[in-house]
């Protein structure tokens, strides 16, 4: 069933976003630019976590994209929902299926998103690009930062085995 829930929890786990900046998520926020599709997170937590993220493939052949489509480009992608609402939703959802770890929450989506991305071998400061972490050095103020080919050729590198999607 390919409805907001299923999305949210797919987009957490390939782009390691934050479930507020998932649900502010509008259809105008995806664009393509040079055949690699990417999104715009304009509202973020920190400074930093204002970013261009590319769209994991896996997404794409998920079909986020024809999902995506239906919606009205400015309304909200998952107007059914709110961060709160979805958090207690996915608690309710790890109690029901018998993970009863207080640690595990949806913020582990981001923790197990870098743990992927370190996997892959990916650099620090294009794991902290695509989180939306800053790496406080006076180096990383200057310019527009990376690339987003760059971003998403490290980005598709992550692979979660045994992760099968319809």
């Amino acid at each position: 069933n390919k409805n907001e829930r299923y999305w949210i929890q797919l987009i957490a786990l390939f782009s390691g976003m934050r479930l507020g900046e998932i649900v502010a998520l509008k259809p105008n926020d995806f664009k393509v630019q040079d055949g690699i599709n990417y999104l715009t997170i304009s509202e973020a937590k920190t400074e930093a976590g204002v970013r261009k993220l590319p769209v994991h493939p896996k997404l794409i052949e998920a079909r986020l994209m024809v999902y995506i489509d239906g919606i009205d480009p400015d309304k909200l992608l998952f107007s059914n929902t709110s961060s709160d609402a979805f958090g207690k939703h996915f608690a309710r959802q790890l109690d029901s299926i018998g993970i009863t770890d207080k640690k595990l929450v949806f913020h582990s989506f981001r923790h197990t998103f870098t743990d992927a991305l370190r996997a892959a071998k990916v650099t620090e400061p294009i794991i902290k690009s695509l989180i939306g972490h800053s790496d406080g050095s006076v180096t990383s103020q200057y310019g527009s930062g990376y690339p987003l080919e760059v971003l998403y050729g490290d980005l598709k590198r992550i692979n979660y085995h045994g992760v099968i999607l319809p």
